[in-house]
């Protein structure tokens, strides 16, 4: 029963939910809406974060932004996001990925790693990737 309630919209309870939202440390936890609802009863957070993906621009290549890569630093729950477009979204994750399997780590690896300047050091060392790859890519 459980797993029919999360396929129906938490907010208007007729259509089927088409959004699923995880929102760590809040009552719910979770929120499925479906796409009208979405709109307008999306968690304030969400919204905050949605008006400012409208105007943002890539980190990296300054194209138009479609995402947010979020990388958990450290054991301390300290969370970096970095607006992307779908391009350097890709590559970039596909490099953070290689960097730490190259590491031995996984991503609960990483997030669990006490050491943020260590966090901080793989990240430093995507961005100057990222910033090679751009140029290559652009050229």
């Amino acid at each position: 029963m459980e797993e029919e309630s999360r396929k129906m919209c938490q907010a208007c309870g007729s259509k089927e939910a088409t959004h699923h939202i995880c929102q760590p440390g809040a009552e719910p936890r979770n929120i499925s809406l479906c796409g009208e609802c979405m709109k307008t009863d999306a968690p304030s957070a969400l919204k905050v974060y949605m008006e400012k993906l409208k105007n943002a621009v890539c980190q990296y290549c300054g194209g138009s932004a479609r995402s947010s890569a979020i990388f958990p630093v450290g054991g301390l729950k300290v969370q970096t996001g970095r607006f992307v477009c779908q391009s350097c979204s890709t590559e970039s994750q596909r490099v953070f990925f290689a960097t730490l399997n190259d590491r031995g780590m996984t991503l609960q690896d990483f997030s669990d790693l006490g050491d943020v300047k260590k966090c901080q050091r793989i990240l430093e060392d995507l961005d100057t990737h990222m910033s090679r790859w751009v140029i290559q890519r652009d050229n």
